[in-house]
C-alpha cells in the first residue's frame, strides 16, 4: 500500500482499478484486459450505467478527462502534474500534483481517490477500502462503489499475485463465473457424454484474454478444432486425467503437428491431491484436485510446501492450479506453501480474492 499526497480538484471518493494513460501513448498504453471487459460490456449490450468503472492514472488533468475507453466509465481522475486550466469543468473525484504517481501505480492497481482530502491510496489494505466504503454509503453519493474486478488478479498485502480460476462443471455457471471476477475458467467435462461442441465455442468466446482450462477424458477434436476457431494463442490448456493421459496425449499432438498455425492449445494433467504430476512428457500446467486431501489439515506447512514443489515442478507457479471447491478457509495455507493458482466454486470466487487481499493485515 502507498498514499501520495497532491491537490484535490474535485471533491468525491473514488475506488476502482486504474486504467494509467499518458500523452505520450493515449488510449494504446491502456491494459488490453481493462480494454476488452469495455468490449464485452458493449457487446452484452449493458446499460452504461452497468459498464465495468475505473480510475485513470495520468500525467496530467486534461488527458484525463478527455480519455474516453469504449464500454468503461471513468469515476475518477489522478494526474501526476498539478497543472490546472481556469474553467476546466472537472465532475469526479479528482486529485492532482501527485508526484512519482505514474512510476508508483501499475495497469490494474486498485487505487482509491479522495478528492476530499486531496490524497490518493495505491493498493490498499482491507480496512481502508471498508472505511472509504462506509464514507461512501453514509453520503449516498453513488449507487455503488466498485472494488472487485473480473480482469485483475488478487494480491496480497505482501505483493504476492495469486490467480483465481472459477471451478464449473455446467453451461449455467460461465456467466456467474465471469461476474464475480475470475481471472480464468476451470472446467471439468470428465464424464460428460453430452455434445458440448456448442459449449465449446461460446465459452471460448464468452471469455477473451481470460486463460481456461477444459479437463476431459474422452476425445477432445471438437475442443481443438473451436479452440483453432475462436481462442488467442495459448489461451486454451486442455488438460487430461492420469488414467487417460496415455490414449489422449497422442492425439492432441497430432492435432498441433497436422496445423500448427490454427491450433492453439496447451497440454495439462489433473491428478488427485495425493498424486504426482505426469513425468515423462511435455506438459505446461497441472491441475490438483485438493478438495479431499488430508494436506489441507496436516499441520506441519512443510509437507504441504514439499507437495506443491513437486507439482510446479520447474514450471511458472500460475501453471499449477489446485482445486479447492468452496472449501476455501485453507487458502491462506496454500499460497503460504508456494500456490499461485486457486479454483473454486464460482459464487467463491469474490471471497476468495478478498481472503487473499486481506492476507497480511493481521
Amino acid at each position: 500500500m502507498a498514499t501520495i499526497e497532491g491537490k484535490a480538484k474535485h471533491e468525491g471518493v473514488a475506488i476502482a482499478v486504474v486504467a494509467k494513460v499518458d500523452s505520450i501513448n493515449g488510449i494504446n498504453g491502456v491494459d488490453t484486459a481493462i480494454l476488452e471487459e469495455g468490449i464485452r460490456a458493449l457487446r452484452k449490450g449493458l446499460a452504461r450505467d452497468d459498464y465495468p468503472e475505473v480510475v485513470v492514472a495520468c500525467d496530467n488533468v486534461v488527458m484525463g478527462i478527455s480519455m474516453k475507453l469504449p464500454g468503461i466509465n471513468t469515476i475518477g481522475i489522478a494526474a501526476q502534474t498539478d497543472m490546472d486550466v481556469p474553467g476546466l469543468d472537472v465532475d469526479l473525484p479528482c486529485v492532482i500534483g501527485l508526484p512519482g504517481l505514474l512510476d508508483g501505480v501499475g495497469q490494474g492497481s486498485l487505487m482509491i481517490i479522495d478528492g476530499n482530502k486531496g490524497v490518493v491510496h495505491i493498493d490498499p489494505d482491507p480496512h481502508i477500502i471498508i472505511h472509504y466504503q462506509h464514507i461512501e454509503e453514509d453520503r449516498q453519493s453513488r449507487s455503488k462503489v466498485f472494488i472487485a474486478s473480473e480482469h485483475i488478479p488478487a494480491r496480497t498485502q505482501a505483493g504476492e499475485t495469486v490467480y483465481v480460476y472459477a471451478y464449473i462443471t455446467n453451461e449455467g455457471e460461465v456467466e456467474q463465473a465471469l461476474d464475480e471476477g475470475a481471472d480464468g475458467l476451470l472446467v471439468d467435462l470428465r464424464g460428460s457424454e453430452a455434445d458440448v461442441t456448442q459449449f465449446y465455442k461460446a465459452l471460448i468466446r464468452a471469455a477473451p484474454g481470460k486463460p481456461i482450462v477444459f479437463g476431459v477424458d474422452s476425445s477432445c477434436k471438437a475442443l481443438m478444432e473451436a479452440a483453432a476457431d475462436y481462442a488467442a494463442p495459448g489461451q486454451v490448456t486442455v488438460a487430461f486425467p492420469t488414467k487417460s493421459f496415455d490414449e489422449l496425449y497422442p492425439e492432441v499432438v497430432a492435432a498441433i503437428k497436422a496445423d500448427p498455425d490454427a491450433v492453439h492449445v496447451k497440454i495439462g494433467c489433473m491428478v488427485k491431491g495425493s498424486e504426482s504430476c505426469i513425468s515423462g512428457v511435455l506438459v505446461n500446467g497441472c491441475v490438483v484436485d485438493m478438495r479431499k486431501s488430508p494436506l489441507l489439515k496436516d499441520p506441519d506447512i512443510q509437507d504441504l510446501a514439499l507437495k506443491v514443489v513437486g507439482w510446479i515442478d520447474g514450471r511458472d507457479p500460475e501453471t499449477a492450479i489446485l482445486v479447492m471447491g468452496k472449501q476455501i478457509d485453507s487458502a491462506e495455507r496454500l499460497i503460504e506453501a508456494g500456490t499461485r493458482s486457486l479454483a473454486v466454486s464460482p459464487y467463491k470466487v469474490g471471497a476468495m480474492k478478498y481472503k487473499i487481499r486481506a492476507m497480511g493485515t493481521e
